[in-house]
């Protein structure tokens, strides 16, 4: 909820994904991010791949997508006044043990379509497509059945800025807001903490006049 609400603040940030040492109960190399790297892999094509947001993270399935063959990160212009439908194209991989249940389609940050996976093959492999009248993000959501630990896969979102602007929910602004105000009355006797809070509180007004 907290990556979505930094999306819908207008900050294209990419989602990353790690296991660290493995202490936490999880294998190492359980949570991965994935980033295209196209014919050729390396380190320096990696790393400009996952700048861009081409990229996938999971403890789980594979999801991999592309909506008019651009991959996630992609930011698709609109007019003001015009009206654009995506239709995502989608490649699944997963295992018996961990096996997908359904799908989700995002749009800033709320459930759009949740499509059962017996549906989809009803639906011959194609999702519902979605819609955009104004600025906003949408990304694909693979989850699991596996009740023990919470297991999906998501895409890097995908953009849609009418003439040029990103969205800005004045909801996700002030969650942030709230956040420093709450947590200058946490850190209230550290004024080296405080002044990191004040410097940052213009950045979140600025966007929020925004």
């Amino acid at each position: 909820a907290i990556y979505h609400h930094l999306l819908n603040c207008g900050l294209r940030i990419p989602p990353t994904a790690g296991s660290g040492s493995g202490s936490n109960g999880n294998p190492v190399g359980t949570n991965r991010v994935y980033a295209y790297c196209g014919e050729q892999c390396t380190p320096a094509i990696w790393l400009e791949a996952m700048k861009a947001g081409q990229v996938m993270v999971t403890n789980g399935p594979l999801l991999r997508t592309k909506v008019e063959g651009q991959l996630p990160g992609h930011i698709f212009p609109t007019a003001v006044g015009e009206e654009r439908e995506f239709q995502i194209s989608l490649s699944l991989t997963f295992y018996e043990k961990a096996a997908v249940e359904y799908l989700e389609i995002l749009q800033n940050g709320e459930v759009a379509h949740q499509i059962r996976l017996k549906d989809l093959a009803e639906r011959q492999g194609r999702l519902p497509p979605i819609k955009f009248a104004n600025s906003g993000w949408f990304a694909v959501r693979a989850m699991t059945g596996n009740t023990r630990n919470y297991q999906y896969a998501t895409t890097g979102p995908y953009y849609v800025e009418r003439d040029g602007q990103p969205r800005i929910s004045r909801r996700s602004v002030q969650f942030f807001l709230d956040w420093l105000d709450a947590a200058k009355r946490e850190f209230a006797d550290d004024e080296a903490i405080l002044k990191d809070f004040a410097e940052a509180r213009p950045f979140w007004e600025e966007l929020l006049a925004k």
